[in-house]
């Protein structure tokens, strides 16, 4: 049985599949330099082989996914110059990054779990030096870093970019509201609705209408694996004129049902018209496509951007203001995206994406109590977006606030 870890690479921070594969016994010897250990060894295999064969895998199905792996990595970082040992496992050393990876080999030695992090800098510099990093890249960007609620650093914070599920800390906002004025609770049970039913991301699609669960289930799988079901049943409970209202949004909300819908190539009418039409005509245009049928997943597997401009459209100061009025959820807990726990006293972290967009967004607090944000979205309506390009650069600010951090440890 292969052993999966729990990925914490870009896809899987955006709700698609991660990384969790792996090599061969005996380890060969290669000629990246490494620490020697059979894990380490087999790693450096994977980046040296010519062709990633299945022989070196516990499950032959991960060559497939560990190969496109290898080479995303290869083609967004060059090829690595070293394998060294770190806190948390190793290190793959690339000439202008380190990818924190961990490996695990079965008793014949043959990779049975795999996981590359997030890229990080070789070189840290300050946060203002980190952010306009993000300058570079093509189509649109917003960035913005706050302490205790304050600007340090930004590019185009109020723009109101296309920011995936991240527009989910709505709804999660909405929530927390009704629990602090005793409206409901989180043990609260609701029923799963048949018309709220959407597609993955998530495992509820796949689970009875009529299933009951708390709504802390709902906010648990909505935050730590973006379900869309969870999201579309919270929406429909809580009211999606008040999720609209808490993410800025004036005229109907779409919820993860609505955005395949109109983005289905049997639907194009019905997207013209969303795109044109006022607030009225939009409540009818979601009237007809609820209607319609969920369309195949399948429609969706493209790296090609799909009209973007139909999205939850949020700038990074509402994204902050969402963390800091839910950091304190226990969904937060399940999965800490880009930060590194070990850095921080608490971590709240919601993604998003489709092709074209990407958004990151955390709020991280220091063992002083001091709470930062980090939002980071990039929009291209033209091509598909480079992820490692972006986790490179959002880890370049985690990593220099930290150092800021240590800094001012060491000074006291």
């Amino acid at each position: 049985m292969a052993r999966y870890f729990g990925s914490r690479t870009m896809s899987a921070l955006i709700g698609a599949a991660g990384f969790a594969l792996v090599a061969a016994a005996p380890a060969p010897q290669a000629a990246l330099p490494t620490d020697g250990s059979p894990e380490a060894m087999a790693l450096a295999a994977l980046f040296e082989a010519e062709t990633i064969t299945t022989d070196a895998f516990a499950d032959p199905s991960f060559v497939g996914p560990v190969a496109s792996a290898v080479a995303a990595l290869e083609a967004a970082l060059g090829m690595p110059i070293g394998i060294e040992r770190g806190e948390a496992g190793l290190v793959t050393v690339f000439p202008e990054a380190r990818v924190p990876t961990q490996i695990a080999l079965d008793a014949q030695g043959r990779i049975a779990g795999l996981l590359f992090g997030p890229p990080q800098p070789l070189e840290v510099g300050t946060v203002e030096e980190s952010v306009a990093a993000f300058a570079d890249l093509p189509g649109r960007v917003s960035v913005l870093v706050e302490r205790n609620g304050e600007a340090v650093a930004a590019i185009d914070p109020e723009a109101a970019l296309a920011v995936g599920s991240a527009f989910k800390l709505a709804a999660l906002a909405v929530a927390r509201e009704d629990f602090a004025s005793g409206t409901r609770a989180p043990e609260d049970v609701v029923a799963l609705r048949a018309e709220a039913m959407s597609l993955p991301s998530g495992i509820l699609q796949d689970w009875p209408a009529g299933t009951p669960v708390t709504l802390q289930t709902l906010l648990d799988l909505m935050i730590s694996i973006s379900d869309n079901t969870a999201t579309d049943n919270l929406i429909a409970t809580l009211g999606a004129d008040r999720v609209a209202e808490a993410l800025g949004i004036e005229g109907p909300l779409l919820a993860t049902g609505d955005l395949f819908r109109l983005k289905a190539p049997d639907n194009t009418a019905l997207l013209e018209r969303w795109r044109t039409g006022d607030a009225a005509e939009r409540e009818r245009v979601l009237g007809e496509a609820r209607e319609q049928p969920l369309p195949d997943i399948a429609m969706f597997a493209t790296s090609t951007p799909i009209a973007i401009d139909v999205e939850w459209l949020v700038p990074a100061t509402t994204l902050c203001d969402l963390l800091e009025a839910t950091h304190g959820d226990p969904a937060f807990a399940i999965n800490p995206g880009v930060a590194d726990p070990d850095d921080f006293a608490s971590i709240a972290f919601k993604g998003g994406s489709e092709p074209g967009v990407l958004n990151l967004s955390t709020r991280v607090e220091t063992a002083d109590g001091t709470a930062w944000c980090v939002v980071a979205t990039w929009n291209d309506e033209t091509a598909a977006l480079d992820e490692l390009a972006l986790a490179q650069r959002y880890s370049g600010v985690l990593a220099a606030i930290t150092a800021e951090i240590d800094a001012g440890a060491t000074a006291e």
